[in-house]
This record gives C-alpha cells, sequence and structure tokens, in this order.
C-alpha cells in the first residue's frame, strides 16, 4: 500500500433481492452507520454491546440469517428472511421451541411479495 493511501469508503449499501438499500450517513452522535433507507431510523448498531442488544441476539439465534437493527433511540428490531417458520414435531421434546424455515412451503411463496 502507497504511504498516504487511504481505504475505499463504503457510502451505500443496495440489497436488491430483499427490495433494501442502506445508506453511510451520520447520526445525531456524530457516528457513522449505515441507516436504511426503505425504513425510517433504522440503522445498524454500532459500539460495545449491550445487555438488550445481547439478549435480542439471544433470541435470534433461532433465525438463522437475521440481522439486528436499531433506531437512535436504541429500539431494537429484526430484519429476518421471508419464509415460513414451523415448529417440528419432536416425540421426545413435545414442547421443544425449536424453529425450523420453511424454504419450499409453496401457500407462503405464493403470496410473498419479496423472496429470500
Amino acid at each position: 500500500r502507497a504511504e498516504g493511501a487511504r481505504d475505499p469508503s463504503v457510502d451505500l449499501v443496495e440489497l436488491p433481492r430483499l427490495m433494501l438499500t442502506f445508506l453511510v450517513r451520520a447520526g445525531s452522535d456524530g457516528k457513522r452507520r449505515l441507516w436504511s433507507v426503505d425504513h425510517a431510523e433504522l440503522s445498524f448498531p454500532i459500539g460495545p454491546h449491550t445487555t438488550l442488544r445481547s439478549e435480542a441476539s439471544k433470541l435470534l439465534l433461532a433465525i438463522p440469517h437475521s440481522v439486528l437493527l436499531q433506531t437512535k433511540n436504541e429500539e431494537l428490531f429484526a430484519l429476518v428472511p421471508n419464509v415460513k417458520p414451523a415448529r417440528p414435531h419432536v416425540a421426545s421434546d413435545p414442547f421443544s421451541s425449536e424453529l425450523v424455515l420453511e424454504r419450499t412451503d409453496a401457500g407462503w411463496m405464493e403470496t410473498a411479495r419479496n423472496r429470500t
């Protein structure tokens, strides 16, 4: 790398299959982060993990490919795949809270506006 060279910056992230766009801009705290163009005031959380974010992340472990977003007031939202969640029947554990994402459910896919 040449002396004085700077790393390129990321100013825009487009996720066309999800119909989502994120733009880099400074928040009220002056820190630059990715903000949603499609959903007002949602951004990717930055900085050290808070207890609330850690607990929310634990809840999302059951949903693969999910992303945690937050507002400037630190309200949390989850971006999740548009697939049908189902609880599989487990004879040895009838009250299991395990989720399975059914990606091939024809009825669900017919009504889905966007597909992941």
